[in-house]
């Protein structure tokens, strides 16, 4: 009885672990997104929430994008090290070079805003595009 009952338990462990392994991992790659290109935590408003990685230990990119309300976005880029003293350029239909993940589309943008994340002495770097008409934000940050 009671082996039966440690192998319920190591199933049950199991398979939680098993179902929350999907949300972990987005959750490590949002944070290593942020953290290489010095931006702030998401507002904790935001939603359809995005993250995936490519690379190897020596270059990686990131890329995410969530939505949010214009005033939740202005607060965040305030909070971004990197962008808030970052003047933005004007942007309609940006050209992106390589591979991204589908869902990642700043290329629809037909009026926003891009800021430009400088590399920095570790090498890390970004891109960060603002669709001011639906209110998504799309980050795309790097480390060569």
């Amino acid at each position: 009885m009671k082996r039966l009952l440690y192998l319920l338990i190591y199933v049950v462990v199991l398979v939680v672990a098993i179902l929350n392994y999907p949300a972990e991992m987005k959750r490590k790659r949002l944070a290593s997104a942020l953290a290489t290109g010095h931006l702030a935590a998401l507002p904790a408003q935001a939603h359809h929430i995005e993250a995936a990685t490519e690379g190897n230990l020596f270059a990686r990119s990131y890329w995410v994008t969530f939505t949010a309300s214009d005033a939740d976005i202005q607060r965040w880029l305030l909070k971004s090290p990197a962008l808030a003293a970052t003047k933005p350029t004007r942007c309609s239909q940006p050209m992106l070079f390589g591979e991204q993940p589908s869902w990642f589309q700043p290329a629809g943008i037909r009026r926003g805003l891009l800021y430009q994340i400088p590399q920095d002495e570790n090498a890390d770097y970004g891109t960060v595009w603002i669709d001011e008409e639906t209110q998504v934000v799309y980050i795309k940050t790097s480390h060569s």
